[in-house]
C-alpha cells in the first residue's frame, strides 16, 4: 500500500528536528521570561527539537542569562504599535525559517503580520490582562486584536491554569484547539541564581517565622499579610514576619509595620537573590496576593515542604492550592490570623509527613512534565 504523503511528512520529521522559536517581548526579569528561560534549558534536551528564542526589545537584565544557554536568540526593537516596516519585515524572515512559532506575549503588529509566515503558531496565554498595572489607552484595541489573533491566527491556545482559561473565555476566546499546561518549576538546587556577596540577614531560627517571598506592588496585597501577622503576634515573643522581596510599595508596607507597632518583630530583606534561602527559614508561607494567573512562587514553597496560604479570590494560585490544602484558602485577614495561630500550636502539621506530601504534590509540576505537554502539542499541530 503506497504511502501518502502526509505519512511522508510525519516520518520525516521524526528524523529531522523540529525548529521551535519562542517569542517573547524583551529579556527582562518577571514570570514570564523565567518560565521560558527554564523551560528552553529543558528543551535543549530534546533531540527532536531545535529550540531560538526572539525577544522583540534587545536589552534587559536576563539577556547574559538567556544567551549563556546556548540557544539561538535573535534581538530586534519593535515596540508596540511600531510603523516601521523594516523591522517586521525583519521578523518575518526571522520566523519563515521555523516549524512553530510559540508566543508567550503579544504584540498586535508583529504577531498580525506573523500569520502569514506559513510556520504554525500556538500562544501561551501566562496572565489575565494585566491586572494591576496602569490602564493605557490603547488597551481596548489591544484587547479586541488580541481576541482576533487567538480565534482566527492560531493554531493552538494552552493557559497556565484553569483560572486564566476561564477568565479570557468570558472576554471572547474561543479557539477550539486549546489546553491548560500548568507552569512547570525547577527544581534543581544550582538553578536559581545567586550572588555570594549579597548579605543573608539573620533570622532566629528558634522563632516561628511567617513570610512571603513577592514583588511588593499593590495588588500582591502584602499589606493584608502584615495586618494579619500583627492581629496574630498580640502576646507572642517567639514569632517573626519575615518580608522577601522589593517594590513600589515597599515605603507603604514599611510605615504600616511601624503604625501596628510591630518594628522588633518583622524583618525586611529588600531584593534578594538568596531567595530560596529565606523561603526555607518560614514556618509558614503566604501569597495574599489577587488574581494571579498560576502562582510559581507556591509551588516552590511547597516542594521546601512548607504550607502555603492564599485568599479565596487568588486565582490560579488559590487553584493550585484547593488541591492539596483546602484548608490553607482563607477568606479575610481575620482567618488568615487564624490559620497562622492553628500551625503556631499544631507544630505537628508541620512534620515530615505533611512536608513529604506537599512535596509529592510540587512535584507533579515539574518543568520536565510541562516540555513534554509542549512537545506533543507541537507534534500535533504539525
Amino acid at each position: 500500500m503506497p504511502w501518502s504523503v502526509q505519512s511522508m511528512l510525519n516520518v520525516l520529521r521524526i528524523i529531522m528536528k523540529i525548529k521551535v522559536l519562542h517569542i517573547l517581548n524583551n529579556p527582562s526579569i518577571g514570570g514570564i521570561e523565567t518560565f521560558v528561560y527554564y523551560l528552553t534549558k529543558v528543551q535543549q534536551n530534546n533531540p527532536q527539537l531545535d529550540i531560538s528564542l526572539l525577544f522583540s526589545r534587545p536589552d534587559g537584565n536576563l539577556k547574559e542569562m538567556f544567551i549563556a544557554t546556548g540557544v539561538k536568540c535573535f534581538f530586534l526593537n519593535i515596540k508596540p504599535f511600531d510603523l516601521d516596516i523594516n523591522k517586521y519585515a525583519a521578523f518575518k524572515k526571522i520566523s519563515l525559517d521555523f516549524d512553530i512559532l510559540h508566543f508567550h506575549t503579544f504584540l498586535p503588529i508583529r504577531d498580525l503580520l506573523a500569520s502569514r509566515s506559513g510556520s504554525k503558531r500556538i500562544f501561551t496565554q501566562h496572565s489575565v490582562d494585566g491586572i494591576g498595572r496602569v490602564t493605557k489607552k490603547t488597551d481596548f484595541l489591544k484587547r479586541m486584536m488580541l481576541r482576533n489573533f487567538l480565534n482566527t491566527k492560531v493554531d493552538y491556545v494552552t493557559y497556565n491554569s484553569h483560572y486564566t482559561k476561564q477568565f479570557w473565555k468570558e472576554r471572547g476566546i474561543s479557539n477550539e484547539h486549546n489546553q491548560v499546561v500548568y507552569n512547570g518549576v525547577t527544581f534543581a538546587a544550582d538553578t536559581a541564581p545567586k550572588n555570594s556577596a549579597e548579605p543573608i540577614l539573620p533570622v532566629n531560627k528558634n522563632h516561628f517565622v511567617i513570610g512571603t517571598s513577592s514583588r511588593f506592588i499593590p495588588w500582591k496585597r502584602v499589606d493584608l499579610l502584615i495586618r494579619s501577622f500583627a492581629l496574630f503576634q498580640a502576646g507572642k515573643e517567639d514569632v517573626t514576619l519575615l518580608l522577601v522581596g522589593d517594590g513600589t510599595e515597599m515605603d507603604n508596607l514599611k510605615k504600616l509595620v511601624k503604625e501596628l507597632h510591630i518594628e522588633n518583630k518583622v524583618t525586611f530583606t529588600g531584593y534578594t537573590t538568596n531567595v530560596t534561602h529565606y523561603q526555607s527559614l518560614m514556618d509558614v508561607c503566604v501569597f495574599p496576593s489577587t488574581t494571579e494567573a498560576f502562582g510559581l512562587v507556591a509551588i516552590e514553597c511547597l516542594y521546601l515542604g512548607k504550607p502555603v496560604l492564599v485568599f479565596k479570590d487568588g486565582g490560579g494560585i488559590t487553584e493550585l492550592i484547593e488541591k492539596i490544602e483546602p484548608e490553607n484558602v482563607v477568606s479575610d485577614v481575620n482567618a488568615l490570623a487564624g490559620a497562622f495561630d492553628n500551625y503556631y500550636q499544631n507544630r505537628d502539621l508541620l512534620s515530615d509527613e505533611h512536608k513529604k506530601k506537599r512535596r509529592a504534590f510540587a512535584e507533579q509540576f515539574n518543568m520536565e512534565i510541562t516540555a513534554e505537554h509542549f512537545f506533543n502539542i507541537y507534534k500535533e499541530i504539525l
